[in-house]
């Protein structure tokens, strides 16, 4: 490989997308009144996958800097130092042995290995592929989201409502085109270094974040009222707190100097970050309990 070839390192921050593997802990036992948090196995499963999901998402960041090395210089969300990506072959020899180490240790299921796997062929299709094509790309990526939850579920034996998931997805989708929203306004015209701006416009970026924005507020709805036999205000009395995060969103997402990727502006966040742990807190401590 060409030693001259770089990339922009690991991107840590990007390392939390991969916390929503901690969705079926925590929702897990909504139905059950029993908290999945509390189960050690399966706890560490699922930490454990959310190892093999950080290295395997560096690798592939590596594989898309090889990629668009042209264009990132030209991106000013990317014009950062740049190491060698000899670095990046180091993080694909530890993905290598923690699979391997899981697979012969059963640390985890084979399901989780399936699901990381899946999930690096579609980063690498999505990078060399599928991000020129319109709305398509914002659907692949948005599928990076929910595969995480999968992995988070249904690869460690946890049973969720379908509506769980089909919200997850939702709010891939809000927090993909607020990432376009991000890269379209520091773009300020010049799509070169994603060429795929070029077929949207700003407010209409804005204006399915706003539709998505509302959807996600009623399907949470109808995933508290599909959990009667925990009582009818058992999720719902945690709606105020997804309506404050998603507002805050539209609210700060809107601004025209915003230029910061959706996790980078929730971090930055003060008022979001409380309102996140707030409405964490409850739902764990409200399961075993009813209303």
């Amino acid at each position: 490989m060409n030693k001259g070839i770089t990339w922009r390192g690991p991107r840590y921050k990007s390392w939390i997308k991969n916390s929503l593997l901690l969705v079926g802990v925590i929702f897990g036992g909504v139905n059950t009144g029993e908290p999945i948090i509390s189960n050690s196995s399966i706890l560490i499963e699922v930490l454990y996958g959310i190892i093999l999901f950080c290295l395997a998402s560096t690798v592939g960041y590596a594989v898309n800097d090889i990629i668009d090395q042209k264009k990132d210089l030209k991106n000013p969300l990317h014009k950062k130092t740049r190491q060698s990506i000899n670095s990046a072959w180091w993080f694909l020899f530890l993905l290598i042995a923690t699979m391997t180490l899981g697979a012969e240790h059963q640390l985890v299921k084979k399901e989780m290995l399936f699901i990381v796997s899946i999930y690096f062929t579609m980063t690498c299709l999505y990078s060399k592929f599928l991000k020129n094509i319109p709305i398509v790309e914002i659907i692949v990526l948005s599928l990076h989201f929910l595969i995480r939850i999968l992995a988070g579920t249904w690869a460690v034996g946890i049973n969720v409502s379908e509506w769980l998931v089909v919200a997850g997805f939702m709010m891939a989708l809000l927090l993909s085109f607020g990432k376009r929203c991000a890269e379209f306004r520091s773009a300020k015209g010049n799509f070169y270094f994603r060429p795929v701006l070029s077929h949207y416009k700003l407010e209409y970026l804005i204006g399915i974040s706003r539709s998505l924005a509302l959807m996600n507020l009623l399907i949470y709805c109808l995933y508290g009222l599909n959990t009667p036999e925990r009582g009818l205000f058992f999720l719902i009395f945690t709606l105020p707190f997804v309506a404050f995060g998603i507002f805050r969103y539209l609210l700060l997402l809107e601004r025209d100097d915003m230029i910061k990727t959706p996790e980078e502006m929730l971090l930055n966040d003060k008022n979001s970050i409380t309102n996140l742990l707030l409405w964490l807190s409850a739902v764990i401590l409200m399961q075993g309990y009813t209303l």
